[in-house]
């Protein structure tokens, strides 16, 4: 039985088990989603796992201690694209240079 909506944390989703033969749920339970590192886990409670709570975000996170410091998911994107443009802007900047070479004769 999924956990009640009205809990401090929402749930990110939400996991069915069912029979493929009878089309009977067997099994059903809400799933929560680390806002550092979007690791997802079914929600046990009483399990004695250690979660935490990033009060930047304000949301929770899986408990490790990568995820201990704030560095949301969206900003680790951000930073890899902006990585990825430098890199292909470089690469670009080589290819130009190594046709100019080639037209001037120099190698």
């Amino acid at each position: 039985m999924p956990i009640q909506r009205s809990t401090l944390y929402r749930s990110h989703g939400l996991m069915v088990l069912t029979d493929i033969d009878t089309g009977k749920t067997l099994f059903e339970s809400d799933l929560h989603q680390c806002c550092h590192c979007q690791f997802t886990w079914q929600y046990k409670p009483g399990s004695g796992i250690r979660r935490g709570l990033c009060k930047r975000c304000g949301d929770i996170t899986c408990g490790r201690t990568a995820c201990d410091t704030c560095y949301p998911h969206e900003q680790q994107l951000d930073d890899l694209e902006a990585v990825e443009r430098t890199q292909r802007a470089r690469i670009e900047a080589a290819v130009r240079l190594h046709e100019w070479k080639e037209r001037l004769g120099v190698r």
